[in-house]
């Protein structure tokens, strides 16, 4: 018999008599010890000189714990704590469960540092997913712009008849000089028109007749003398 078949003969066993878990959840299990102690070996082999463990499928419960969360975050991301939850597995007390079964019926082999108190201490939420969590700063930074944008627009008032007032009266006296400058410049046309629009009209003075409806040679009426 093949390891593999040996494995899922033994799942089958386990939840025969403890069906609180599936047997996906114990798979997963294994790929994490599959996985821890391929990783511990490969980071033993680059040391110099390269470090040997005895035996060599034994891993420490924090080692194990470590290589839990890592395999997860890499096989699921953000989706590792959904996915187990579905398999019944939310906290660290269903982990040392599963733990403790597989090495139960000798699938996994006991170590020296078997430790279910350290297993079930372990924190599901803060593992698994605060690591996707947005920071406290960009949740405040998105509060305000969301706050900007749903503000409404301010709309600037037209400016109060007083204030256009004063505006004018303090014209500065080159302005006046340059308005007088070009009135005096001004054409006699313009002026008359101008004249005429103030409403001032040139007061025409025609000549008086003297005795016998004459008028005299200054164009006004003779005196006797």
């Amino acid at each position: 018999m093949d390891e593999e078949q040996a494995f899922r003969e033994a799942v089958c066993k386990i939840v025969a008599k403890d069906d609180r878990y599936p047997p996906q959840a114990y798979c997963f299990v294994r790929d994490v010890i599959a996985a821890t102690v391929r990783k511990l070996r490969e980071d033993a082999a680059k040391r110099r000189p390269p470090v040997k463990r005895f035996p060599p499928g034994n891993i420490a419960t924090g080692e194990f714990l470590d290589g839990f969360r890592e395999h997860a975050l890499e096989e699921y991301g953000p989706l590792a704590a959904t996915l187990l939850e579905r398999w019944s597995v939310t906290t660290g007390a269903d982990l040392a469960a599963i733990v403790a079964n597989l090495i139960e019926h000798g699938v996994i082999g006991r170590g020296n540092d078997d430790n279910r108190e350290a297993l079930a201490k372990f924190d599901f939420d803060a593992q698994l997913n605060a690591p996707f969590r947005p920071k406290k700063e960009t949740v405040e930074s998105i509060a305000r712009a969301l706050q900007r944008a749903n503000s409404p627009a301010q709309v600037v008032p037209d400016e109060p008849e007083k204030t256009k007032k004063k505006a004018a009266a303090k014209t500065p006296p080159a302005a006046k000089a340059t308005k007088a400058t070009k009135a005096a410049k001004a054409p006699p046309a313009a002026k008359a028109k101008s004249a005429s629009k103030s409403g001032k009209v040139a007061k025409v003075v025609r000549p008086r007749k003297g005795k016998g409806g004459r008028a005299g040679k200054s164009g006004f009426a003779d005196d006797k003398g």
